[in-house]
């Protein structure tokens, strides 16, 4: 496999090819404190190869860097089935849900209600909340069902 030039001379690569000529030259008589100068200067780069992974993947304050504009429909129960994501804290009568919350969409067909949001079920007790009267501007859009009537009344 080829490498581009820079990462060839890259601080990352000396440091994994002294690790490996350090790995095969250690015996018993090898000083700890050779060890422990390597393991700090990797240790070291890590964390800068970290920081800078974390400044090029910048997550969108809701969906977890993961939601894709999509062209929001014009008609309520065109939404109908429809994958979201909460753009901000919701809440009902009984529960509160943070934003980010992924659920799919639910409308009867001729209701001038809203739409009606159901979370995913809890990964831990499987609870599901919805929520009514809701307006296309409180999500993100994340798939959409074509050719979609809304439901049956």
């Amino acid at each position: 496999m080829k490498t581009s030039p820079q990462l060839e001379t890259s601080p990352v690569r000396e440091l994994v090819r002294a690790g490996h000529e350090l790995a095969a030259a250690m015996d018993a008589d090898t000083p700890l404190i050779e060890i422990a100068k390597l393991v700090s200067r990797l240790a070291t780069e890590l964390d800068v190869q970290l920081a800078r992974a974390n400044a090029l993947v910048k997550p969108l304050p809701y969906g977890g860097g993961r939601a894709i504009a999509i062209k929001h429909p014009k008609r309520l129960y065109e939404w109908h089935g429809a994958t979201v994501v909460l753009k901000r804290e919701t809440a009902n009568g009984w529960a509160k849900l943070p934003a980010g919350t992924e659920g799919t969409i639910k409308t009867l067909k001729g209701s001038r209600r809203g739409l009606e949001f159901v979370s995913n079920p809890c990964r831990c007790c499987g609870v599901q909340v919805s929520i009514n009267g809701m307006r296309p501007e409180h999500f993100e859009l994340l798939e959409l069902v074509k050719g979609n009537t809304g439901e049956d009344k």
